[in-house]
């Protein structure tokens, strides 16, 4: 039936276009299906984006013909901002698809941290140095751009020695080695120092292979010291000595070197096993000791400045580069033992004889005293040989008495000048400090600056006469005028003084004692010996007696043999006491 069949054709066709229109969707879902897959798969992945549009705030990319995101013109910097325009091509980071309408979250900043990311992995890999700029101060360290990412540096890894400051870096490029990376954390941990130790090992054995003796090289004051400064030469330390610093010696090493200074030295001392490098300042200057028979001649007289003092001597600078020696001894007429702070003091200005130049050793001898009149010349015109002069004793040492003399020279009486007859040591005992002494003149030499004194010789006149009296082997009386433990000193009259010794006193201990005896006590002894230059006495109590025994032995019992052995021991004393 023609109704049916029409009905039948209709019916057919509606469902071979609903069975159409489920393939084509069909299609389409699986067409979506496999684009959002594709799209799923660039998340998290650089892909290179096209800007379609540009706003006051952001800018519009098209990452491919369905997608297209919205990137915040605040990540990109100045510079790139500049270059941006509708076609030009920027890196971009996928972060995420926003839905079915294909939104996109892109961001280019992480885009160059993933870049720049990989790059650093890669450094720290085959530890090779990047580049970085020092942003600023953090707790312990500093911060540090390696090309958008951040990262730490140490306090301990900025150089190769500790610095207090670091602050002069920041704003720099400098060269970095990544020591530690966390990607999971994002943290970065890089070191300067291991870059400039690297340097340095390089530079030292280029520096070690060229460097000689004589040579003339550059380097940077590192580190001053009381002794001297330490000279970076470039990879290898030199130390500049104080004593190669300058010609001058009062010149410090602050005054002629700073921290950080270039300067031009010479390499002096150089040992390649050790290592060690000595460094000369001075010796790139003409050294004043090549002319200095020139300049200065022995025995003129030439201004000076005391430099320094000390319990020798003082120095003195002739000129610049040129000191001497004011020996103490050589600073005034007056005293021997002179206390060289109280002739001069630092600063002064005075006029100085030069005695003696040694260029070799580089002393020059100057004499303080050479520029005024001669003391010991005026004291000769003044107090010839033979004369007598009064003084005050000033002091007593274990060699004698210290006086003033005329014109202000201090000098000593020696012990041995005291006494004819007494022993150096008694009679030094027997004078005071402050005490009015009449002295001989003996002797007078300019030139060896003597003056002989004696108070022995001053009045001999009246001893010489009872001395001349006094015969060797003589029994004689004496007056003790004083007790010591040594002895017995004794007065023999006409101003001649003896001393009898302890062991003259008798034949034994016991008899020995010279507190036996008191002061006043008239007592007799034998002469044992006489010198009549020396205005010298011996004197023997012992040698009385056992003469005495002799005689008594004889008389009574005219026993010869006796006699003769008492006669010979007398005679041995004797003769001992020559």
């Amino acid at each position: 039936m023609p109704g049916k069949d029409f009905k039948k054709s209709a019916h057919e066709e509606t469902e071979a276009e609903n069975a159409r229109t489920k393939n084509f969707e069909d299609l389409f879902k699986a067409l979506l299906e496999d684009t959002l897959k594709d799209q799923k798969s660039l998340e998290g992945k650089i892909v290179k984006g096209r800007i379609v549009a540009i706003d006051h705030d952001a800018i519009v990319v098209n990452v491919s013909s369905k997608s297209e995101g919205r990137i915040p013109l605040k990540e990109f910097g100045d510079a790139e901002r500049s270059t941006l325009k509708v076609g030009a091509q920027v890196d971009v980071y996928i972060e995420r698809y926003e839905g079915r309408d294909g939104g996109m979250i892109l961001s280019h900043q992480k885009a160059i941290q993933e870049v720049t990311w990989m790059k650093l992995a890669q450094a720290f890999e085959e530890k090779k140095p990047i580049s970085g700029k020092i942003l600023g101060m953090v707790k312990g360290g500093l911060s540090v751009d390696l090309g958008g990412t951040v990262a730490f540096l140490p306090g301990s890894q900025v150089d190769i020695r500790p610095s207090r400051d670091s602050g002069e870096l920041i704003g720099t490029d400098q060269m970095f080695l990544i020591v530690k990376i966390d990607e999971a954390r994002g943290n970065i941990v890089v070191s300067r120092r291991a870059v400039l130790e690297e340097e340095r090992a390089s530079d030292k054995a280029r520096l070690l292979s060229e460097l000689k003796q004589g040579m003339i090289v550059k380097g940077v004051v590192k580190n001053l010291a009381p002794y001297g400064a330490f000279i970076d030469l470039g990879g290898i330390d030199g130390l500049l000595h104080i004593s190669d610093l300058s010609y001058n010696k009062r010149v410090s090493i602050e005054d002629v070197l700073r921290v950080g200074q270039m300067v031009e030295v010479m390499v002096i001392r150089f040992n390649r096993e050790n290592e060690r490098i000595s460094l000369g300042l001075r010796q790139l200057e003409k050294d004043p000791w090549q002319t200095i028979h020139e300049i200065h001649k022995v025995g003129s007289i030439v201004p000076a400045t005391i430099t320094n003092i000390t319990e020798y001597g003082a120095f003195a600078e002739l000129s610049e580069g040129i000191e001497g020696l004011i020996h103490a001894r050589e600073m005034t007429w007056h005293k021997k033992d002179v206390i060289p702070s109280e002739v001069v003091a630092q600063k002064d200005e005075v006029q100085v004889m030069i005695l003696e130049i040694d260029s070799a050793k580089r002393r020059i001898s100057l004499g303080l005293k050479q520029c005024t009149e001669n003391l010991f010349e005026i004291f000769s015109k003044n107090y010839p040989v033979g004369s007598q002069v009064e003084t005050e004793i000033k002091g007593i040492t274990e060699f004698g008495l210290l006086v003033t003399l005329p014109h202000g020279i201090e000098f000593a009486v020696h012990k041995s000048e005291l006494s004819w007859t007494l022993p150096p040591d008694e009679a030094l005992s027997r004078y005071h400090i402050g005490q009015r002494i009449q002295l001989k003149v003996t002797k007078v030499s300019c030139e060896e600056e003597f003056i002989g004194l004696s108070v022995k010789q001053v009045s001999n006149n009246a001893s010489m006469a009872r001395l001349q009296a006094i015969e060797k082997g003589q029994n004689i009386k004496a007056r003790i005028i004083r007790i010591a433990d040594s002895g017995l000193e004794v007065d023999l009259g006409g101003d001649v003084l003896s001393f009898i010794h302890r062991s003259e006193l008798g034949e034994d201990s016991t008899h020995q004692n010279p507190h036996f005896y008191k002061v006043g006590d008239v007592i007799e002894a034998k002469v044992t010996k006489i010198n009549v230059q020396t205005q010298q006495v011996l004197l023997s109590v012992k040698a009385l007696d056992l003469e005495e025994r002799s005689r008594i032995l004889s008389e009574y019992t005219g026993n010869v043999e006796k006699e003769n052995s008492f006669s010979s021991a007398l005679e041995r004393a004797l003769e001992f006491k020559e």
